[in-house]
């Protein structure tokens, strides 16, 4: 058996309604030291029957190069959440920055019904929009979800992907930054 395989099998404490040994760390303070952890900023993007639809999200990381998958953690009571699973496909825009970037992460957190009107995008190979923003993206086929608590854990196989030169947008303790700021 590959050692692979035998991590597999192991079960993670507290499955199943085992109780925790220790108890959880208070929601504000999780959050204060997990901003800590500079992260990449995306806008994840789906089409529907219903529209388009895209939400900002920054736990996204590579996850495999063969099959070549991303994860992407989106909140529950995100628009874009429901529509990614009824998509079955999804863009991952690595966002840049240049003037405006900031405003269109922010657009994307936020509540708006047509987050699309006056954007340039293009459809990529599975309808999903791929934004004219974006230095850098990916297409996935939803591959699989897990239950991540509050979020919902999406794998995707990347159907496509391109980059071009840029730099990207960060965000850091509840702002967005630069690799150039001090």
């Amino acid at each position: 058996m590959s050692e692979y395989a035998r991590d597999a099998e192991l079960q993670p404490r507290g499955v199943a309604g085992e109780a925790l040994a220790f108890g959880s760390v208070d929601p504000a303070r999780f959050r204060d030291v997990a901003g800590t952890f500079a992260t990449g900023v995306t806008v994840i993007t789906a089409r529907t029957s219903e529209g388009l639809f895209g939400c900002t999200a920054n736990a996204v990381t590579s996850l495999s190069l063969d099959p070549p998958l991303m994860l992407v953690c989106l909140d529950r009571r995100t628009n874009t959440h429901p529509r990614l699973l009824e998509s079955r496909a999804f863009g991952i825009n690595i966002i840049e920055v240049a003037p405006g970037s900031e405003e269109l992460c922010r657009l994307f957190a936020g509540k708006s019904e047509d987050k699309f009107a006056g954007l340039d995008y293009r459809d990529g190979v599975t309808g999903v929009p791929i934004l004219a923003a974006a230095f850098s993206w990916l297409e996935c086929e939803l591959d699989r979800t897990y239950d991540g608590g509050d979020h919902t854990i999406f794998v995707g196989r990347v159907v496509a992907a391109e980059r071009r030169d840029g730099t990207p947008i960060l965000f850091y303790q509840g702002r967005f930054l630069s690799l150039a700021d001090d």
